[in-house]
C-alpha cells in the first residue's frame, strides 16, 4: 500500500502540481510578458520569427509530429508493437483534443493580439492552453513506454519528450503565439493523459511478454 500511495504521489500529484505551479507563477508574476518581451521587437513592432522564418520551423514541426504518427500507425501492423504503437496513438490523439476543447472554452488571446504588443487586443483568442507543443508535449508517453522496458531508459524518454516540446513551444513564443504558461498547461494535460491511459486503459502493461523485442 505504501509502495502504491508513493507511486501515484510522484507520477500524479507531484508533476501536475508542479505544471500548473510553474504556470501560475509565470502568468501571476509577470514572467509571460517577460519572455514574450524577449522576442518582440517594439520599435519594428514585429517578432523574432515572424514571416518566411517562423511559418517554416512551423510547418517543420508539424511534420516531424505527422512523421511519428505514421511510423506509430505502421507499427501497428506488428503484433509485437501493438500495443506500444496504440498507446503512443491514444496519448497523441487524446492529449491534443483536450487541448482544443480548452483553448475554445478559454478564449484567450496570442501574446500577438495584445495591445502593448502591437495587437488590436480581441476578444476570444484562442491561445491556451498551447496547441502546437502539445503534440511534442504528448510524447512524455516514452516515459512509460520505454521505462516499462529499462527503468532508467524513462529519463531518456522524458527528457526527449520535454526537449522537443520546449523547442515547438519556443517558436510559438518566438512567433507571438503562446508564452511559457500556455505550455506549461498542456504539459499538464499531456502528463496526466499519458498516466491515466498507462493505468486505466493499459493497466499499466504496454509490452506483450509473448511478442516484446527481446530484453535488454
Amino acid at each position: 500500500m505504501q509502495a502504491t500511495q508513493s507511486w501515484w504521489l510522484t507520477h500524479a500529484l507531484m508533476p501536475v502540481l508542479l505544471c500548473v505551479g510553474l504556470a501560475a507563477v509565470f502568468h501571476f508574476g509577470n514572467w509571460d510578458r517577460a519572455v514574450a518581451g524577449a522576442f518582440y521587437d517594439s520599435a519594428g513592432q514585429t517578432w523574432l520569427l515572424d514571416g518566411p522564418p517562423g511559418r517554416a520551423l512551423h510547418g517543420a514541426q508539424r511534420l516531424f509530429i505527422a512523421a511519428v504518427v505514421v511510423t506509430a500507425l505502421a507499427l501497428l501492423t506488428l503484433r509485437r508493437w501493438r500495443r506500444p504503437a496504440s498507446y503512443l496513438l491514444v496519448c497523441l490523439a487524446l492529449t491534443t483534443s483536450l487541448v482544443s476543447l480548452g483553448k475554445h472554452a478559454t478564449r484567450v488571446e496570442c501574446a500577438r493580439d495584445l495591445a502593448e504588443y502591437g495587437g488590436s487586443h480581441r476578444r476570444g483568442g484562442q491561445c491556451f492552453p498551447a496547441g502546437h507543443s502539445s503534440a511534442a508535449l504528448s510524447l512524455v508517453a516514452l516515459y512509460f513506454l520505454l521505462g516499462e522496458r529499462r527503468a532508467a531508459m524513462r529519463w531518456v524518454g522524458l527528457v526527449v519528450a520535454v526537449g522537443l516540446g520546449l523547442a515547438f513551444a519556443a517558436t510559438q513564443w518566438a512567433r507571438g503565439m503562446h508564452v511559457p504558461s500556455h505550455d506549461l498547461a498542456s504539459a499538464a494535460i499531456a502528463w496526466a493523459v499519458a498516466l491515466g491511459a498507462y493505468t486505466a486503459l493499459y493497466r499499466r502493461r504496454l509490452w506483450d511478454p509473448r511478442h516484446a523485442p527481446a530484453a535488454d
